[in-house]
């Protein structure tokens, strides 16, 4: 094996400083050209120079920099630990009395301090954190050793039981539901536990939730929760009941009964609850009503026993009646009567009803079974319709042309959807719980990602990318659903329930009739819920399918899990009591002003002065000014809207309260005109980015806004415009991600690709201007940067006669490279040189990766970068000179040919007092003038020439040495395979001439003495394997047919099925299957996942029977 050669960072910085002092006796001793390199303060950093594992050479020390600074730390520790030491006495420690375990806490208000002993707030955190009972019982007993805490019991059990009261002992009392079992915890019980404090309706209404939750995936082990919630200020989910089953339950009326009856009694009865009154707790009798059922399509038809989806009278609003088109019950008619409480009980369409018993729903009293069950958008829109037109799209699960869907797009259009949605992900701020994800993972994604492309980011990612009629009708889609989920434009549902209608009705005609499903059809019925209810949003299944993960993490083990679920509720029983809710409820009172994050770092105007905070939090919304994602907001000024991006939350001496500071943009435009203006949603395209900072009310925010930026790259001193994704910073340096190959930049660039690391390499370069919405902007305003660092008015900016681009510069190089190894450029005082770093890349993972844009240079205006033009001088010599004709004394730098951007020539310039030279083709080093021998800049630029010279010498010597080893280790190989060869060549013969007569094998003897040769001779096992990767083919299912036909006859096959299914043969478990998949994996075809190979060979063999009749006949 080949042994690693790398140097060790002192043995590298041994060699080098060797050289370095050769070099620095050379040129003492003839006429003192280069000072002496320890004393230099030039030298002291002489380059960017950067060897090893990014170690700079310090040529002032003769210690490693880590070396240096362990060693510092050390004595550091040493001190204090001296200075501590005479100041302790020996026994102070073994003298320290017992600690107070009360823990005090201080409340937000600072009402009062609240007491608590340190046992509570042990189990608090258990709870609250979802412990399990081992890890606590280790914890405990690792605490029971410490006299401190010797009193405290080493069993989670016991410890639960003396601050909950649960008694492990005690069963639980379930009752039978068949097949399974179900637990009531009961309607008022929940809610005199989980109701506000502060609750002052004088009806309570109920949101109930009832859907089924597996928990194994082993098993059809799985919970039917009866789940609820009060709507109030804070709406918290609680568990009413509980049925565990292998199976859901046989009969709807059994599993509801208990809640049924308990929630007649409320409704006719209402109910006694402790409130807050003069902050005492009050009785107060309160009316209770069931305000809606939230369930998907098939747990609603199950408690209402009528028919399910799938059924040709399954709409729970109309009277439609389905069609069966394709294969597939679709509901192409948009007219039809609307169903009614009264119909529903006489059972007026029967079709629609299943045989047997009507529901105990129906004895619920002032409850209307069609309108009080909401259509859940969270279900129909974002799992069944947004997913069903992506999947269309896409052409996933079989939904393609030969269905019958004549929209799907190809490859290429998915790929640029897919390129534009992960561009989105620094962009998205953190109210959504979950990035865009390519279109790859469609059957991966959640119902929020669903949303969040359906409402934000849809409209965009697929501008001009979609044909206009796609585009158009998802649009519609996309605006009515953004009305429907709004509480304040109700003035616009009747628009909205039109845009329904004819999305509903260009469904057909795009994708066709057949896949008008029932999610689709109801579509039609989401304005009614409007009507009722209001924002859609307020009766959706959202909180409890978030509930109900919730529940499944508490099952611990698969042995009764129900009995687990109540115990661990029994003991968070004792956290949810008054005293908890009325602090729960002060502090949601004081959530609408709430400040993080102190800091010093401004920026500050006149007026304004510390505290200065990073983070504001108000009652929905998350304000970070460090995080650029969650910087934009929306305001109300003088009754119109303005979109600011918030640079600081600070205090107004004047206003004497918090107020923000901000930048505003100037130009606010619509984003699309039809169906529908833009504006009137609140949906702009914005512009002219102010650079100037005001001060705004915290009172005037209501919304929070969800660009490009030009950045110059400082190694080649470059302009360009690049997606704001692709800056980040790493600690006070940014850095510009930019494509490796540069015939990718345009689509890389226009798709605003998620920078990787086989794309993409990242160049430390300065933002110019930020935040700019438009592309055409951004393109005008880097064409100006390459003249002047102004770039804010772009409308009176010119473009100059000589389009200079930054990306393809015509730069001379220079023929002859003055330091070996290095191409030459000209460059800042501030350009170092860039490594590679992968950290750069895994910015993009994190969950604060949109903070990726310094926030030190928060300007449009670079005062620190000098742009260079190009003139001519009067020896036609290319010359550049700065814009002010200033040139600063300045050393030549030089760099790595790799941190150089692709596509960007290069040059070097050297500066003296005169001006400033790039050298031609033409041009030697020795015909510049370049002032005296002994002059100071050439003094500086030998030096640093030199200290490369030795920095490559050392470097040489490592590859030769290298290189030496390869070919020691390639003789070795050879020597070996030469010897192996010789003893292997009979036996491979063999085994080819077996191949040769026995394959395909026709008879079970054959496949016999096959199996048995594979299991007692490896070697032959992995000739076969060989043999069978040979055969190649365009993609994976051929290569398995391939296979399957060179090595089985179909007369044997018959009697095979893969899993032995139907009274055959078990094909999985012959070894000749598993050489199968060891040749798919040996092959060029990547990605090849098990299940695709166990379908094509089970294809494979249930086809044998075809086969053998099609060559009989």
């Amino acid at each position: 094996m080949l042994r690693s050669n790398n140097l060790s960072k002192s043995t590298k910085r041994r060699r080098l400083l060797d050289e370095l002092n050769f070099i620095q006796h050379l040129t003492d001793s003839s006429n003192n050209i280069l000072p002496d390199t320890n004393g230099s303060d030039e030298l002291e950093n002489p380059s960017p120079l950067t060897v090893g594992n990014n170690i700079p050479l310090d040529f002032s020390n003769n210690l490693p920099m880590e070396i240096k600074h362990y060693t510092d730390e050390i004595l550091s520790n040493t001190t204090t630990y001296n200075k501590l030491s005479d100041h302790i006495e020996p026994n102070t420690i073994s003298n320290i009395p017992n600690l107070n375990l009360n823990v005090t806490s201080v409340g937000d208000d600072n009402d009062g301090i609240i007491k608590q002993p340190f046992s509570t707030k042990l189990i608090q955190w258990a709870t609250e954190h979802n412990v399990p009972n081992n890890t606590f019982d280790s914890l405990l007993k690792i605490l029971n050793t410490h006299k401190c805490f010797n009193d405290f019991p080493v069993s989670s059990r016991t410890f639960y039981k003396n601050h909950s009261g649960v008694y492990y002992n005690k069963p639980v009392k379930t009752k039978i539901v068949s097949p399974g079992i179900y637990y009531h915890f009961g309607v008022g019980y929940s809610i005199k536990k989980y109701i506000d404090k502060q609750f002052s309706s004088e009806t309570i209404k109920l949101v109930i939730g009832i859907d089924g939750l597996p928990l194994m995936k082993s098993s059809g082990s799985a919970f039917w929760p009866i789940l609820g919630y009060i709507r109030q200020e804070n709406e918290t989910v609680f568990p009413i009941g509980i049925y565990w089953g292998y199976s859901k339950p046989n009969d709807s009326n059994v599993f509801l009964n208990d809640f049924v009856a308990e929630i007649r009694e409320l409704i006719l009865n209402g109910i006694d609850v402790e409130l807050l009154n003069n902050n005492s707790l009050t009785v107060f009798h309160k009316k209770v009503i069931i305000d809606t059922f939230c369930c998907d399509a098939p747990a609603r038809a199950f408690l209402l026993k009528t028919k399910t989806h799938t059924g040709f009278y399954s709409c729970a609003r109309c009277t439609v009646k389905g069609q069966y088109l394709l294969r597939r019950v679709c509901f192409p008619n948009l007219h039809c009567s609307i169903r009614t409480h009264e119909d529903f009980i006489n059972t007026i369409q029967r079709q629609y009803h299943n045989d047997g018993d009507v529901t105990k729903i129906i004895s619920i009293p002032n409850f209307d079974v069609i309108h009080n069950f909401s259509l859940d958008y969270m279900h129909i829109v974002c799992l069944g319709v947004v997913k069903k037109i992506l999947m269309l799209w896409k052409g996933s699960f079989n939904v393609g042309r030969r269905d019958g869907n004549n929209q799907k797009l190809n490859n290429r259009i998915i790929r640029n959807i897919s390129d534009r949605l992960l561009s989105f992900k620094t962009c998205i701020p953190c109210d959504f719980v979950r990035k865009p994800r390519s279109l790859d993972e469609l059957a991966r994604c959640k119902a929020t990602e669903y949303r969040l492309f359906l409402l934000y980011v849809g409209i965009v990612s697929i501008h001009s990318i979609v044909p206009k009629k796609i585009y158009q009708h998802f649009l519609s889609l996309s605006i009515a659903m953004t009305i429907y989920l709004s509480p304040n434009f109700g003035d616009l549902a009747a628009f909205a329930k039109s845009l329904m209608l004819k999305f509903v009705k260009d469904f057909g005609s795009l994708y066709g009739n057949h896949l008008i499903s029932h999610n689709v059809h109801a579509l039609i019925h989401l304005f009614d819920d409007y009507n009722k209810f209001g924002s859609l949003d307020s009766v959706s299944c959202f909180k409890f399918e978030s509930y109900m993960g919730y529940l499944k993490k508490l099952v611990c083990k698969s042995d009764k899990p129900l009995q687990q679920v109540v115990k661990r509720f029994e003991e968070r029983s004792s956290l949810i009591n008054s005293t908890t809710v009325s602090q729960s409820n002060k502090k949601n009172e004081n959530l609408l002003n709430k400040y993080f994050k102190e800091h010093n770092d401004g920026p500050l105007i006149s007026d304004t002065t510390s505290p200065q905070f990073k983070i504001l939090i108000l009652d929905k919304i998350k304000i970070k000014i460090h995080v650029n994602a969650d910087s934009y907001v929306g305001l109300h000024i003088n009754s119109s809207f303005a979109l600011v991006k918030v640079v600081n939350i600070c205090y107004c001496q004047s206003l004497k309260k918090n107020i923000i500071l901000g930048r505003q943009y100037n130009k606010l435009e619509k984003l699309f005109d039809k169906p529908i203006k833009s504006d009137t949603l609140g949906i702009y395209k914005v512009s002219e980015f102010s650079k100037t900072i005001c001060k705004y009310n915290i009172e005037d925010i209501f919304t929070k806004i969800i660009m490009w930026a030009i950045v110059h790259f400082t190694a080649d001193n470059s302009v360009d415009y690049v997606p704001s994704g692709w800056i980040r910073k790493n600690g006070i340096t940014v850095f510009c991600a930019w494509p490796n190959n540069d015939t990718n930049l345009k689509k890389f660039r226009s798709n605003r690709l998620h920078p990787d690391k086989s794309n993409f390499t990242y160049y430390k370069c300065r933002v110019i201007s930020k935040d700019i919405a438009l592309l055409s902007e951004a393109r005008t305003k880097a064409e100006k940067a390459q003249f002047t660092s102004d770039v804010s008015d772009v409308d009176n900016y010119k473009i100059k006669q000589k389009n200079i681009k930054s990306s393809n510069k015509s730069v001379e190089a220079v023929n002859n490279s003055i330091l070996p190894g290095y191409s030459s450029e000209y460059v800042n005082d501030d350009c170092v040189m860039v490594k590679k770093d992968d950290s750069l890349f895994n910015l993009h993972e994190s969950d604060e990766c949109s903070d990726n844009v310094s926030t030190v240079d928060d300007s449009d205006e670079d005062k620190d970068y000098v742009p260079i033009k190009k003139v001519e001088n009067q020896h036609n010599t290319n010359t550049w000179l700065t814009e002010d004709s200033e040139v600063n004394d300045e050393n030549m730098v030089a760099e790595d040919t790799q941190n150089n951007k692709p596509g960007l020539s290069t040059s070097i310039v050297t500066h003296n007092n005169c001006d400033t030279h790039i050298l031609s083709q033409s041009q030697s080093l020795q015909s510049l003038k370049i002032g005296p021998v002994h002059s100071q800049s050439f003094i500086g630029f030998q030096k640093a020439t030199l200290n490369y010279l030795a920095f490559l010498k050392v470097e040489i010597s490592k590859i030769a040495d290298n290189q030496q080893q390869v070919l020691e280790y390639i003789k070795q190989s050879n020597n070996v395979n030469t010897f192996q060869g010789s003893v292997g060549d009979q036996q491979m013969e063999h085994e080819i001439d077996y191949f040769i007569h026995n394959w395909p094998i026709s008879t079970n003897e054959g496949l016999t003495n096959m199996e048995e040769k594979m299991k007692l001779d490896i070697n032959f096992k992995k000739q076969v394997v060989w043999e069978l990767a040979r055969v190649g083919g365009k993609s994976l299912k051929s290569m398995i047919y391939k296979m399957m036909k060179k090595v089985f006859d179909d007369q044997i096959l018959i009697s095979f099925t893969y899993y032995g299914l139907r009274n055959k043969n078990n094909f999985s478990l012959l070894a000749i299957n598993k050489a199968i998949f060891e040749a798919v994996n040996k092959s060029n075809i990547k990605h090849s996942p098990d299940d695709e190979i166990i379908t094509s060979i089970g294809k494979w063999l249930t086809c044998a029977k075809g086969r053998l009749e099609k060559k009989r006949n």
